[in-house]
């Protein structure tokens, strides 16, 4: 089943194969929780088996995101993100509690299938209780931040690029999707963007010619006077490829305020792996900071963010 799930996103270039890659372990990983249940549930009371089993699935996922490369892929608080009040929770336990609230009344709903709505009829107004007592505190959170502040536009800017590997394009190409991105940020600005954001490796800058190519982004971002977050691909070696993909984040005087390196490349993926602290920006609307694609399936990483008070978050990704 995950497999089937991760192949809706898996096209060209990516073969088919590369569901497998995610699905069987994800499926493996994900299983435990229900095959621990169904071997000692049945010398657990019934008030307390749908309550080990909400621990465990939570327990399990938190085991992922924090100790194996398939981060937070499969985590069932992803199934509540149109639930405002309950995402709430998570400034509270973070991911792990809303999982554990929905691995808690699935298992409840589970019992009361099984054996009849009976079963549960002690544990089932506690849960309810604490749905309640949740619902309440996020409706509260939400209304205490609705400050209604004045809107700030954005840009996200797209690629010609076409990079999936070897051979790595001739210079004459990248200087045709530079062109383009730049095009594309100077509509942005003078639409009104305050902040331009590159997708993730929206093009690929040789080593040799990175000072250079920065020094004359830097020259037009500050004719712009806005925020640009360009994100590219430098490749360090051949054989085998290897690459730094990161972002630097230019200001609206041109300079530089960071560079920052993909800190979870995908599995698979031949990207170096930074490793330097979250910076934040005072950009005038706000404090914002950034990462970069598979980077945010990683809630610790996240979590970096809150601990520096960001109030946005820029996420270059790729999305074939």
């Amino acid at each position: 089943a995950w497999t089937l799930a991760v192949l809706k996103i898996v096209s060209h270039p990516m073969p088919p194969a590369m569901a497998l890659l995610f699905g069987v372990p994800l499926g493996i990983v994900l299983a435990l929780p229900y095959l621990g249940w169904s071997r000692l549930r049945r010398h657990l009371p019934a008030a307390v088996a749908p309550l080990f089993f909400a621990a465990l699935g939570a327990t399990t996922e938190w085991v992922q995101h924090t100790a194996t490369p398939l981060a937070s892929w499969g985590a069932l608080a992803y199934t509540q993100l149109d639930q405002l009040w309950l995402l709430q929770l998570a400034s509270v336990t973070g991911m792990a509690g809303i999982s554990f609230l929905v691995y808690w009344g699935a298992a409840l709903a589970e019992d009361a299938l099984a054996r009849g709505l009976p079963s549960q009829r002690r544990t089932a107004p506690v849960f309810a209780a604490v749905m309640l007592g949740v619902l309440v505190f996020g409706h509260l959170r939400l209304a205490a931040a609705d400050t209604d502040p004045s809107p700030v536009t954005v840009a996200a800017v797209g690629t010609d690029s076409t990079v999936s590997g070897l051979p790595l394009p001739p210079r004459a190409e990248t200087q045709r999707w530079d062109a383009a991105l730049l095009r594309r940020t100077q509509r942005a600005a003078r639409a009104g963007a305050r902040l331009v954001v590159w997708t993730e490796a929206a093009t690929l800058v040789r080593r040799a010619d990175e000072a250079t190519w920065l020094r004359r982004l830097q020259d037009q971002v500050a004719r712009l006077r806005v925020h640009v977050v360009a994100a590219y691909v430098v490749p360090l070696g051949t054989a085998p490829l290897r690459y730094e993909n990161k972002y630097v984040w230019i200001l609206p005087d041109g300079r530089i305020h960071h560079a920052y390196l993909k800190h979870q490349p995908v599995p698979g993926e031949p990207a170096v792996a930074g490793t330097a602290p979250h910076r934040a920006v005072n950009a005038g609307f706000g404090r914002a900071s950034g990462a970069i694609c598979y980077d945010y399936d990683f809630p610790g990483l996240a979590a970096a963010h809150r601990r520096l008070d960001v109030d946005l978050v820029v996420l270059p990704s790729s999305d074939w």
